[in-house]
């Protein structure tokens, strides 16, 4: 399981509406910062990465970097 504080990498990018700076993060390596329900049955993770961008991610969006 993901949680606050893991890295973890972008491997897709299911909303097509994503602003183009989440969009751009396409095989990047982030932070964990939040674990919110979405949907009222799966999770969503706030992710940061280095430029300070911040975005949401479906756990099927992100792959665990050790």
């Amino acid at each position: 399981m993901i949680k606050p504080g893991n890295q973890v990498r972008v491997l897709r990018i299911s909303d097509f509406l994503a602003a183009r700076s989440v969009a751009q993060k396409l095989g990047e390596v982030g932070k964990v910062e939040a674990i919110r329900i979405v949907d009222g049955s799966g999770l969503g993770y706030e992710v940061s990465f280095k430029d300070g961008i911040r975005g949401w991610f479906f756990a099927d969006e992100l792959e665990p970097v050790s």
